[in-house]
């Protein structure tokens, strides 16, 4: 998420979820059980920072309530 979809620091991170992950698989697969694996965002290349928050609140998307305590 920080780099970038083509920088080697991303491919190593999913090289490395995909090594921690593959037990986890090949236990559901043996026991004939369906592994759904999901994210709550995607990566793509950028030129600059997206302000999403920013963006949906001018859109009327997105209302902050501050609380204290």
């Amino acid at each position: 998420q920080r780099y970038g979809p083509d920088d080697p620091r991303s491919h190593r991170a999913a090289a490395d979820l995909d090594r921690a992950m593959a037990p986890l698989l090949a236990d559901a697969r043996a026991e004939g059980r369906t592994v759904v694996a999901l994210s709550e965002y995607g990566i793509t290349r950028v030129s600059r920072p997206v302000d999403i928050n920013r963006a949906l609140r001018r859109a009327g998307l997105l209302e902050v309530h501050t609380q204290d305590g």
